[in-house]
């Protein structure tokens, strides 16, 4: 499954910009060490001002951060170019697209970046120009991270047809919550009469659910949900804490609270397991990139 399509289930969405958009709002400063006395804030350092309020011309500071931590979540690696002034400081970080940038490893071990540039075909990045943040895990080469969705196929593609399904039931008119019966025999002009007329009297689906009055000759039985149908609801509800699970984000806040409470200290304590479990390894790779 693409990293677009993906993107399409609302848990994998909600799952992404809660991260991204946690980590993209937290503070990044640059602080220089006082001996004994601690740290302190360093705004004279070059890469003060890039990395605490705008990394380049196009990205403030939170825009960055969380495009570089949806990369992490979607593809497990995240990508920019650095950009040196005449004197070799680094005047600017732009983040590349991942599914454009190839990574391997020359004859002498150094790792090769290529990059194909929308504007001017492949060119070479040089390792020392190139902010390169790994996800968890290793690919073959040990030089990339294992990408999230690419693992979570299976689990994604499930989600994805029960979504379909789901889907084509609401357009095929919703399942029929019963049945209206009569003991004549119509031919097919009186059963396409009979069903305008129904449909008029029920007002079409913006009635849907309301009282039909019937005529003569006419019974409304009633259908209650089929075993079938109960086993699809459970489907895409687990499919919910599935794919919660391959995010570590707990289910309640991406709005699944099917299975807990909506107060007390359990779900501050999941959040608390949010920030240690799942906001810190992704800040401690960020912070070990940087460095």
């Amino acid at each position: 499954m693409d990293k677009e399509k993906a993107m399409q289930l609302s848990t994998v969405f909600a799952c992404v910009r809660l991260i991204s958009e946690t980590v993209g709002t937290l503070p990044c400063g640059i602080y220089r060490r006082e001996g004994d006395q601690g740290k302190q804030s360093d705004p004279a350092y070059p890469l003060y001002y890039l990395l605490r309020y705008a990394p380049n011309a196009d990205f403030t500071r939170v825009e960055y951060f969380e495009r570089m931590t949806a990369d992490l979540c979607l593809w497990g690696n995240h990508f920019s170019e650095i950009i040196r002034g005449v004197l070799g400081n680094i005047v600017s970080l732009n983040g590349l697209d991942p599914s454009l940038v190839s990574v391997g490893r020359t004859t002498t071990g150094a790792i090769r970046y290529m990059y194909a540039d929308p504007y001017n075909g492949w060119r070479e990045i040089p390792e020392e120009n190139m902010f390169h943040v790994r996800g968890f895990g290793k690919t073959n080469d040990d030089v990339l991270g294992l990408s999230p969705i690419s693992c979570a196929r299976v689990s994604l593609d499930i989600a994805a047809s029960s979504d379909a399904i789901a889907a084509n039931t609401y357009k095929n008119g919703l399942r029929p919550s019963g049945v209206i019966s009569t003991d004549r025999v119509l031919t097919p002009e009186q059963r396409n009469q009979e069903r305008e007329w129904l449909m008029k009297l029920a007002g079409g689906l913006k009635n849907a659910g309301g009282l039909i009055p019937l005529e003569a000759g006419y019974k409304y039985q009633q259908l209650s949900m089929n075993p079938a149908d109960a086993q699809m609801l459970e489907n895409r509800s687990f499919n919910v804490e599935d794919i919660c699970r391959w995010f570590r984000v707990p289910p309640f806040m991406v709005g699944h609270t099917e299975k807990s409470t909506s107060w007390g200290s359990g779900l501050e304590q999941q959040g608390q397991g949010f920030a240690t479990y799942t906001l810190k390894p992704y800040l401690d790779r960020i912070e070990s990139a940087i460095q």
